[in-house]
């Protein structure tokens, strides 16, 4: 069996407060506008725009392909919880249902995960439990948290490598990512990326901003190429998100499990 990451083909993306209809404020951290003066570089508006989500709270959700997801992040408390899922075909033909969900609270990582049955069985995995994990026994790199244990949900890693950035407007940017050599959950499967050629390398994308440069949507456009080259992010709620706790009843995580996220 493959990684968790690699399975789910990267997917993460994560349904934003699901079930909670009301914002509370957490952890603001040191959030700030970003200068939307008209002069700036489009790729330095980008930049900045992204590291904005290192460092003030926010919801997301996307789509991956077939797959979707979403969560929170709040990076003032060092947590976040992210979830995932979508149909995931293996080598063999058949077709599973595979969910995964995260929850950090530096420096505690848990993942809850169903593969269905058979896969479940052989992994010593139960819907519905939380798993501690021991990050001692980490050896992979596709899971989202960084080598503190902080949370590390990849968006940053999916636009690591920009090629040409426009500004059409003051609320959207527009260019290309190269997503041949992109780490994190976020990241293309390797099949999806060998599909695309070379023309993996110059993906369009565009997002949008609102009135002070921070992000509200991500739009990768790599369908033409594979379905799995398409991502589409949404972002809301700008320094209030619901509290992150750690699971309650959380069981140490079967050994087995640690073949799964490497």
């Amino acid at each position: 069996m493959k990684h968790i990451a690699v399975v789910l083909s990267g997917a993460i993306v994560l349904t934003a407060l699901a079930g909670c209809g009301v914002e509370i404020p957490s952890t603001p951290g040191n959030a700030r506008p970003v200068s939307a003066a008209p002069s700036r570089p489009p790729k330095e508006v980008l930049t900045d725009s992204l590291q904005v989500l290192d460092r003030t709270a926010y919801n997301f959700a996307i789509k991956q392909g077939d797959k979707s997801g979403g969560g929170r992040v709040d990076p003032g408390a060092h947590a976040a919880f992210l979830e995932q899922g979508g149909d995931v075909a293996l080598p063999d033909g058949s077709t599973i249902h595979v969910s995964v969900a995260y929850t950090i609270v530096a420096p505690d990582f848990y993942i809850q995960a169903d593969f269905g049955e058979r896969i479940n069985q052989h992994y010593g995995m139960v819907p519905g439990t939380w798993m501690r994990i021991d990050q001692k026994k980490i050896t992979g790199t596709a899971i989202p948290i960084d080598e503190a244990g902080n949370p590390e949900p990849g968006i940053g890693e999916l636009l690591a490598t920009l090629g040409d950035v426009q500004r059409p407007d003051t609320t959207r940017l527009a260019g290309t990512v190269d997503l041949t050599g992109v780490e994190g959950i976020m990241a293309p499967s390797e099949q999806a990326v060998k599909n695309a050629g070379a023309k993996a390398s110059a993906v369009p994308f565009t997002a949008t901003l609102d009135d002070r440069n921070r992000l509200t949507g991500i739009h990768i456009d790599g369908s033409k190429l594979d379905k799995n080259l398409s991502t589409e992010l949404t972002f809301t709620g700008y320094g209030s998100v619901a509290p992150i706790t750690a699971p309650a009843n959380a069981v140490a995580a079967p050994d087995a499990v640690y073949e799964l996220i490497g």
